[in-house]
């Protein structure tokens, strides 16, 4: 047959997502807290102020956060303009961070090691 090939057996979509979904799974398990990212502010004299919630774990300030290849620090943790030693899980909390060569985008995701 000369399109054999054609008609060999492909995964499901839904295996597709199953192994996909292992994958991902392993690679966040690295990491011990995740902070998602809703808005995004440059401060010229400190970094970069992110807003947004954290997902899992505990932030602490002084932790090494990683985005998009790069390693960075997370400076500072405020609530209300109050500043923090840690926000637990579900907080919702700005954050700053220094050392990341390009741009955050908002709806990212930063995980804290």
């Amino acid at each position: 047959m000369v399109f054999g090939f054609l008609m060999q057996k492909q995964d499901s979509p839904v295996e597709l997502f199953k192994k996909r979904k292992k994958e991902i799974q392993i690679k966040l398990g690295r990491f011990d807290s995740s902070f998602l990212v809703q808005n995004v502010f440059e401060v010229d004299a400190k970094g970069t102020a992110l807003a947004g919630r954290v997902l899992r774990g505990t932030l602490k300030a002084g932790q090494r956060v990683y985005f998009g290849g790069f390693w960075g620090k997370l400076e500072t943790i405020e609530s209300f303009e109050k500043p923090m030693l840690e926000a637990e899980e579900g907080k919702s909390v700005a954050v700053t961070v220094s050392g990341f060569e390009k741009p955050i985008p908002r709806g990212a995701m930063l995980h804290l090691k």
